[in-house]
């Protein structure tokens, strides 16, 4: 059994999911999707032993078997009870002064964003060519089991190069915004800074 948690903007979407014999050392073999509606969600908070049908070319390849928990976010001034898990909105302004390095090639920078260290970014901008102030105004949501204990790290790179990165714990992301930090120093670089705010949605304790 394994659980995964997903962001729902909309209870109209639909959930797909994909079931994959892995392999090791080539690609792995699809055998089967299903879809799943999330409108019944927004009234009944948990589904139980849901059973679909998985399809692989309009033929029936099997079943998968899955439960369903919706948990809403509350206001983060909200008086009510909440938890340490919840959804942090980021706000990716922009950077300046970003290093090139001895390379030529022009920067067209991204900013890709891990959660707690994760091995695959949970959001990457599209590229900004040609400058060394990139602006994104971009505003991704991202999900934090715990808000004491996590961290950001937001990586900006050109291709394959690395233009420097800021790592910082979401409380301190979060202490920064009301004190009226905005700007942030990139490491592993001779120079550089990002402009990176955010804004906490707890879950519904």
């Amino acid at each position: 059994m394994e659980t995964k948690t997903i962001l729902v903007n909309a209870f109209k979407d639909k959930l797909h999911l994909g079931v994959y014999d892995h392999h090791r050392h080539f690609s792995h073999t699809f055998l089967g999707g299903a879809g799943l509606e999330l409108a019944p969600l927004e009234h009944e908070y948990s589904l139980l032993a849901i059973n679909r049908p998985l399809v692989k070319d309009t033929k029936p390849t099997g079943e998968i078997l899955v439960d369903a928990s919706f948990h809403p976010l509350v206001d983060q001034h909200s008086a009510g009870p909440s938890s340490w898990s919840g959804v942090l909105r980021l706000m990716i302004f922009q950077a300046r002064d970003l290093d090139g390095g001895a390379s030529s090639e022009p920067i067209n920078a991204s900013v890709q964003i891990f959660v707690d260290q994760g091995d695959k970014p949970d959001y990457q901008t599209s590229p900004f060519p040609d400058s060394s102030a990139p602006v994104w105004m971009k505003s991704p949501e991202v999900y934090c089991a715990d808000r004491e204990r996590s961290s950001i790290i937001a990586r900006i790179a050109s291709g394959e190069r690395n233009l420097g990165q800021v790592t910082i714990k979401v409380e301190d992301l979060l202490d920064a915004k009301a004190n009226g930090v905005e700007w942030w120093p990139l490491t592993g670089v001779a120079s550089g800074q990002l402009k990176m705010t955010a804004v906490w949605r707890p879950v519904d304790a």
